[in-house]
C-alpha cells in the first residue's frame, strides 16, 4: 500500500479548527497581546487622567543632579518588536514657581529604505499641558480626540514597562 503524504492524512475535521484558530490569531492585533490596559477601560478613562498619571509616573523617577525639571526618555513598543521602535517620546516635567508644567513629545521614525536600521524623524508632535489641583489642562495639543485616546494608554504602559524592565534589573 503506498503512504499518503502527511498534509493528505489530516482530517477534513482537523483542518477545519486549524483555520478556526488560524482566523481567530489573525484578527487579534498583536499590540493588544499582553497590555495591562485594556480596551473598555481606555474607552471610558477620561484622557487627561492618562496625562495625569503619566506625570505622575515620571515625577516617582525623580530629576538628574543639578536639574531644576525632569525631563525622562522613552520608545514605544507598538508591535511587540523590540529592533523596530519607531516612536520616541520625551517628557518634561517641570515646575518653576507657579503651575506644574508637562510637555510631552512624541517624535515617528521611518526609513528611508525597507529593512534599513537607519531612522529619520518623519513628524514630531507634543501635548501640552498644567496639571492643577482640579485636573489637567491641555494648553496646546498636536492630536485629535481620537488620536488621544489610543495614544496615551500606549505611551503611559510603555512608561511602566520600562520603569519595571529598570527597576528589576538594577535589583
Amino acid at each position: 500500500m503506498i503512504e499518503r503524504p502527511m498534509f493528505a492524512r489530516i482530517s477534513r475535521k482537523g483542518m477545519t479548527i486549524v483555520i478556526v484558530i488560524g482566523c481567530v490569531l489573525y484578527a487579534i492585533p498583536p499590540q493588544s497581546i499582553g497590555k495591562p490596559l485594556p480596551a473598555s477601560v481606555t474607552e471610558k478613562k477620561n484622557p487627561l487622567g492618562f496625562l495625569k498619571e503619566i506625570y505622575d509616573e515620571v515625577q516617582a523617577l525623580g530629576r538628574h543632579r543639578n536639574e531644576r525639571f525632569i525631563k525622562r526618555e522613552f520608545h514605544l513598543n507598538l508591535d511587540n518588536n523590540d529592533s523596530n521602535k519607531e516612536e520616541h517620546v520625551l517628557v518634561l516635567n517641570h515646575s518653576f514657581s507657579g503651575p506644574r508644567m508637562m510637555v510631552l513629545q512624541v517624535t515617528y521614525f521611518e526609513s528611508k529604505r525597507q529593512n534599513s536600521p537607519v531612522k529619520y524623524a518623519k513628524m514630531i508632535r507634543e501635548i501640552e499641558c498644567c496639571i492643577l489641583d482640579s485636573g489637567v489642562e491641555i494648553r496646546r495639543c498636536d492630536y485629535s480626540t481620537t488620536e488621544i485616546r489610543t495614544l496615551l494608554p500606549n505611551i503611559l504602559r510603555g512608561i511602566r514597562e520600562t520603569k519595571r524592565y529598570f527597576y528589576s534589573v538594577r535589583q
